[in-house]
């Protein structure tokens, strides 16, 4: 079943960005940290996503938050350097390489997962997570 639903959520290959990119600063996990999305059924999924999206959660998710849009990444690692945190570089990624990808605005717009975030759209609008 856990295949099954980062299958059924997942981007396709004409759906993901050709590039992301990410912003590693201290206190972000990192890529090779993250947990492999295994996931038993939709609510634990969609409970994931809106820990992820919710900027208060402190609970590790097996995400890692990307941008489509490298201006949007280098605005984000500005706003982690006025929070005093280190900015250590903003990464290209190949998507290819990720493994499943999710888009945000998907996510959040599938009536069926039923996704909630406070955030406004602008936000995660070309937010992917890997």
């Amino acid at each position: 079943m856990a295949e099954g639903i980062v299958n059924q959520y997942q981007c396709s290959t004409n759906e993901k960005p050709h590039r992301l990119f990410r912003v590693q600063y201290d206190g972000s996990m990192s890529l090779q940290a993250r947990g492999n999305p295994n996931f038993s059924s939709d609510d634990e999924f969609k409970w994931a996503i809106e820990a992820h999206l919710n900027w208060f959660n402190r609970t590790p998710t097996p995400f890692v938050s990307t941008f489509a849009n490298r201006l949007h990444a280098e605005n984000w690692a500005r706003q982690r350097s006025a929070k005093r945190h280190t900015v250590e570089a903003v990464l290209e990624l190949d998507p290819r390489q990720l493994g499943p990808i999710f888009s945000v605005l998907g996510l959040v717009q599938d009536r069926c997962l039923g996704v909630y975030t406070e955030l406004p759209e602008h936000m995660y609008r070309d937010e992917y997570l890997a």
